[in-house]
């Protein structure tokens, strides 16, 4: 897709930027502490 995703699963917030087909295959992983 040419928007990124953001995905929320078992307290990580994991984002793709659809930038390049190199970013692509870069993830970021964000710990995020809930409460």
């Amino acid at each position: 897709g040419s928007k990124a995703e953001a995905s929320f699963k078992n307290g990580v917030l994991t984002i793709r930027l659809p930038q390049t087909p190199e970013a692509q295959a870069k993830v970021k992983r964000i710990e995020v502490k809930a409460g």
